[in-house]
């Protein structure tokens, strides 16, 4: 009995152990904060993410294959719908969506790292932890001029981001993309192709269906709820 009893509780100590695990892999990249704000009349969004590398996605960038980190921003809009007990609900729909990437290389003679973004080189960082940060945020992220949206209408965001490495000719192609002059809007719309000078959408596209679809993807995240008021500014 108390051999049984003895290979219960180790067989319980590793199954914990091995969910520890999972969980702690599992938790990767993710969104940390999201942030509306309306500048020069335009709705924006801040976003920041934590976490971006993974011990694998690490290694396969400083082995020299850069990589595409891409965000999807939805923008969604409540309406108020009756229940049949005569209770108002909101419901949410996407009403406009932008897509962002940054391109991440390691110069492994070199030992730096380069971001580019919007047509310029973010920062060259010399270590893992400032290459990171400088990748991680992504600002004003254009969502469109106040005139375009509702005045007290519920809306909220919603937003992921994905790690993808990918070849060194591919790498060169995207940073000719991103190194690219940039108009005002980054927004990246299905008609007009986005903001980098191509089609970012069918870029994304392509490479959100490569590989594993989770591995080193964020969960959505979900922003608080706002609205604009009469004088145009952003109310909870």
């Amino acid at each position: 009995m108390l051999s049984n009893r003895r290979y219960l509780l180790t067989a319980i100590s590793l199954a914990s152990a091995l969910a520890s695990v999972a969980f702690a892999e599992g938790a990767g990249i993710h969104i940390a904060t999201v942030t509306p704000a309306i500048r020069d009349g335009m709705l924006l969004v801040d976003v920041e993410c934590e976490a971006l590398f993974s011990p694998r996605s690490l290694s396969t960038l400083q082995s020299g294959l850069p990589a595409v980190l891409q965000l999807e921003l939805q923008l969604l809009r409540g309406t108020r719908v009756q229940t049949m007990l005569g209770l108002g609900q909101e419901e949410f729909d996407i009403v406009h969506t932008v897509r962002e990437a940054h391109s991440i290389r390691y110069d492994v003679w070199g030992e730096r790292y380069t971001i580019h973004h919007r047509g310029r080189e973010v920062q060259i960082a010399a270590s893992v932890q400032d290459a990171e940060a400088a990748a991680a945020v992504f600002s004003d992220l254009v969502l469109g001029p106040l005139g375009e949206w509702h005045i007290d209408v519920t809306y909220r965001t919603r937003v992921r981001v994905q790690l993808l490495p990918i070849s060194p000719e591919q790498g060169d192609r995207i940073a000719d993309w991103l190194r690219a002059p940039a108009p005002l809007s980054n927004a990246a719309d299905e008609e007009d192709g986005g903001s980098f000078g191509f089609d970012v959408s069918e870029l994304l596209s392509v490479l959100w269906g490569r590989g594993k679809p989770t591995r080193d993807r964020s969960p959505w995240y979900e922003g608080d709820s706002f609205r604009l008021d009469a004088a145009g500014q952003l109310q909870p």
